[in-house]
């Protein structure tokens, strides 16, 4: 048996290279076709491994009844016979080295089973840990999703503070866990678009299928072809979630945003997960907001998938072959469950975004019109995701500046339009277009800069974000001038800002009696934690502090109340200030 189960691995790489090699073919006849379509191909190449293997292994079997003769189609089983004529007569000679392949093998399958194991064990925590109940608004817009999609079966809805990006758990009784973070940083409609994809996985039975696929690629581990129709299953799974998404919420566009700003939130989950974020994100993106090609018609996808067999088929078929009556029970039995393609209805095409405006103009021509060539496909995504159309790049020319594909995005990412521009340009500013997204980062308006101008005070773009950046206003400017400190300066200005000196900070050190005060001692009052309730402390000792910088000086060498009564403890009774700072410079009373 362990010669036979080597044997079977052996040939399975021929049988495995074959089936993928189908695959690709069909793949690339179903190019422009659904994602559904190629995703019922990449199932029935995944379907396909275990059961050559399965028919492989029976073939194989040492048999002692009497050999009978069957129809060429009878058995897949039997069709393996020429191909495998001479595995049996090399088999003998290999009897110490085969055990040990079989060997190798089980480990391997061991490791991979714990490793699938232990992912279903995160899994099962994730559904149970750092987890509430969404607010009843959320709850409402999974019902009326589920109800579009025709999905009657109960969803739960939980909040995870663990999970970075949306994903279903389980398959009979499928949570569906959505970060915190997306629900507040994502607006409703992308949360919506997210849910919709989560829920496209549940009506397809996504969980249990993955399941199934991850256990054939654990069997086969060893074979890369498996692997790779592996991916590209995962990929097509992902594209059909995401053309069931568009259609249930309408907009293609907020999707493929919703899909671009989850990637800036997300970690990358275990295998298991069913998660928005599976497959080539760029890909996702591209296929949902660029002009597609026409669809092929319904009939290719039946032409692919009976092509799949019938090749597959025809390397196995023979018009004679003979197999033992013990092993023709078990090989019609392998057979049977396969799928066959003529009882599957005809996928309906998703939607698509249409490719062009009212115009009849798409959106690569109007790039073009507006002399836009030679851009990167991350940069047209990014074009399109964000709205930077011709007809904005001629409008930010036309002020004067000759912005690259990244200044545009930002351009549009916060909103600098050319009316916005116009009004920079009338304080008499030539900003660059860094400092214009700076404006509309830290909401700089004309307004206000005017209104610091009849203040007296005349800025320049940097002054302009600065004063935003602290929250200076020009009703803060007036109350810190009316502190009766005379006129402060810009840089004073920002300073008292910056340290939190206000009018009734000004007023409680002036009703303490402190002399000599101005803006700049007022600020390193507060810098060194000046606190008028300590000099009141100090003083109740008999210590008279006239003036801030007194209080400054106090403050720097550390004369805490305390310590001027450790040293009064000591009989320094009648010390004058100067000599209190030199009892703490010297250490004279500090422990040895």
């Amino acid at each position: 048996m362990l010669n036979t189960l080597a044997w079977t691995l052996i040939h399975f790489l021929w049988q495995g290279t074959l089936l993928s090699l189908v695959f690709a073919l069909a793949r690339r006849l179903l190019a422009s076709s659904s994602a559904r379509a190629r995703y019922a191909a990449a199932a029935v190449a995944v379907l396909a491994m275990p059961l050559c293997g399965l028919a492989t292994f029976l073939y194989l079997t040492p048999s002692t009844a009497a050999p009978s003769s069957l129809p060429p189609a009878a058995s897949v089983a039997a069709a393996l016979a020429p191909t495998l004529h001479t595995a049996r007569a090399f088999a003998d000679s290999n009897r110490d080295f085969l055990p040990w392949l079989s060997y190798a093998w089980m480990g391997g399958v061991l490791l991979l089973s714990l490793r699938m194991l232990g992912q279903w064990t995160i899994l099962q925590r994730y559904r149970r840990i750092a987890i509430r109940p969404v607010e009843q608004q959320w709850q409402r817009s999974v019902h009326i999703l589920a109800e579009r999609l025709r999905l009657r079966r109960p969803i739960r809805l939980y909040e995870s503070a663990i999970a970075d990006v949306p994903a279903v758990v389980g398959w009979f009784r499928p949570v569906i866990l959505i970060p915190l973070s997306a629900l507040t940083q994502l607006t409703p409609g992308q949360v919506e678009a997210l849910l919709a994809h989560e829920l496209a996985h549940i009506l397809r039975h996504d969980y249990l299928v993955n399941l199934l696929q991850t256990s054939v690629e654990t069997l086969f581990f060893y074979h890369p072809a498996v692997w790779w129709v592996g991916r590209c299953m995962r990929q097509e799974r992902e594209n059909c979630c995401d053309d069931i998404a568009v259609q249930v919420c309408g907009d293609p566009v907020v999707y493929a945003r919703a899909l671009a700003d989850l990637e800036q939130l997300r970690f990358q989950m275990p295998a298991l997960a069913m998660a928005a974020s599976g497959g080539s994100l760029l890909k996702r993106i591209e296929r949902l907001i660029l002009p597609q090609p026409a669809r092929t018609a319904p009939a290719a996808l039946w032409l692919t998938v009976c092509g799949l067999f019938a090749v597959t088929l025809a390397v196995w078929a023979a018009p004679s072959l003979r197999v033992s009556a013990r092993v023709l029970p078990f090989a019609a039995q392998a057979v049977q469950p396969a799928p066959k393609p003529t009882a599957q209805p005809a996928p309906k095409p998703s939607p698509s975004p249409k490719p062009s405006n009212a115009n009849g103009e798409t959106f690569l021509d109007n790039l073009e019109r507006a002399g836009v060539k030679d851009l990167t496909v991350d940069q047209m995504v990014a074009f399109k995701i964000h709205g930077v159309t011709g007809d904005f790049i001629q409008s930010i020319r036309a002020e004067g500046f000759q912005p690259n594909p990244d200044q545009l995005v930002a351009l549009r990412i916060h909103g600098v339009t050319p009316e916005f521009i116009h009004e920079i340009k009338g304080l008499g500013w030539s900003p660059s277009l860094d400092q214009l997204v700076a404006f509309k980062i830290h909401g700089v308006d004309s307004a206000s800069i005017a209104a610091m101008k009849q203040l007296g005070y005349q800025l320049d773009a940097d002054n302009a974000v600065a004063m935003k950046i602290h929250g200076l206003t020009p009703d803060t400017a007036r109350a810190l001038n009316g502190l009766g400190y005379g006129k402060a300066s810009f840089d004073q200005l920002i300073a008292m800002r910056i340290h939190g000196v206000d009018p009734e900070f000004a007023a409680a050190w002036k009703q303490a009696g402190i002399q000599d005060l101005d803006i700049d001692k007022l600020i390193a009052l507060r810098i060194h934690n000046a606190t008028v309730a300590e000099v009141k402390a100090v003083e109740a000792l008999g210590y008279r502090i006239p003036s801030a910088d007194q209080v400054i000086e106090m403050r720097i060498f550390n004369i805490t109340p305390d310590f001027i009564r450790q040293a009064q403890k000591h009989g320094f009774k009648n010390l004058d200030f100067d000599r209190l700072v030199k009892l703490k410079q010297f250490g004279l009373l500090d422990k040895e």
